[in-house]
């Protein structure tokens, strides 16, 4: 989200080191939880270029009510993201992240559609950043 171009949002929100040294305008990273029967807002959280947006997500923990669905895009479609959604109760729906995971559907479990598949994920080797190690040793090996 662009902000408007003032001493102040410059200095709450800084340019990342990719963009110029002059950007047009500060940029500020929201993430927001709304209701898809009313429409309202629910809960957001914001941050700089420099936030990740699974970071905010996980920010808004105690807003996430068992038996809520959250629609995610590509970010979104990680094991560890899933893990944690369904520890707190809620279900997922997002792409799946094509850095962090290579599709064959040739492996696919059962074909859903066109490039959509039911898969069984593996856990990681690599321990996600997302989670305190504590946490990461409590993620199950399947999903």
């Amino acid at each position: 989200m662009r902000l408007e171009d003032t001493p102040q949002n410059r200095a709450a929100v800084p340019p990342s080191k990719n963009q110029f040294s002059r950007p047009a305008f500060p940029s500020l990273r929201l993430r927001a939880l709304s209701s898809l029967r009313s429409g309202s807002l629910l809960a957001h959280a914001t941050g700089t270029l420099k936030d990740a947006e699974t970071r905010l997500l996980v920010g808004l923990r105690e807003h996430i009510q068992p038996g809520a669905i959250l629609a995610g895009d590509r970010a979104d479609g990680l094991y560890v993201l899933l893990h944690w959604v369904n520890s707190l109760g809620a279900d997922l729906g997002a792409r799946l992240n094509a850095r962090s995971r290579r599709v064959d559907f040739r492996t696919a479990i059962r074909r859903l559609g066109l490039r959509d598949g039911l898969f069984l994920w593996t856990k990681p080797k690599v321990a996600s950043k997302l989670l305190s190690a504590q946490e990461w040793t409590q993620v199950p090996a399947l999903n």
